[in-house]
């Protein structure tokens, strides 16, 4: 098949790049720039393809096997939620995609403290997507707004206390038993 007959296979369908062995850079790059998803069907594929199929659509990352840190990065550039296609993503990765976009933090398993913090001081509501976190994370949130006591199972009389101080209503979003005289001296400190 010559030059032309292949470009015209690709101008067609660029996933027809799976059916042309060894594709030069030339064609692969044709091939990604008409549809970054084409990069699933490139064997070792080289980075300037990797970052032209990643920097036009973030999401082409989860056909990559072990993108380098800077081909993370760029993937989240392009798309912040991407981090959810990068298996063990770099740390500064995930950092920039939450100071980003901080609902990002819904697709990080397992997030340290200090990706919980950096989630939850740009959107306190994005305490509803971690799993188990970290006490000081929970009483941040709730300080911002009574209404995260909601997304918070381990409330403690600490958290009850600080949303009903915001808002009475606080009450019905609490889980845990109060003592009238807590809940009282609680209620008046709100007024």
């Amino acid at each position: 098949m010559s030059s032309d007959e292949m470009l015209e296979e690709l101008n067609y369908d660029p996933m027809n790049i799976v059916h042309i062995t060894n594709p030069s850079e030339e064609l692969q790059m044709f091939a990604v720039k008409m549809n970054p998803a084409a990069i699933a069907h490139i064997k070792n594929p080289p980075s300037v393809v990797k970052f032209a199929a990643v920097m036009q659509d973030g999401t082409a990352i989860r056909h990559i096997k072990n993108p380098s840190v800077s081909l993370q990065m760029e993937a989240i550039k392009e798309y912040t939620y991407a981090i959810k296609y990068i298996n063990n993503p770099d740390n500064s990765c995930l950092e920039f995609a939450l100071k980003e976009n901080p609902l990002s933090i819904q697709f990080i398993k397992k997030p340290n403290p200090m990706l919980q913090r950096i989630a939850v001081s740009a959107n306190s509501s994005t305490i509803r997507f971690i799993a188990n976190p970290e006490y000081d994370v929970c009483k941040m949130a709730v300080e911002n707004s009574w209404k995260n006591l909601e997304h918070i199972e381990y409330q403690t009389e600490e958290l009850a206390i600080i949303a009903i101080k915001q808002n009475v209503r606080a009450k019905d979003l609490i889980t845990i038993p109060l003592s009238d005289a807590i809940l009282c001296e609680a209620v008046i400190g709100s007024l």
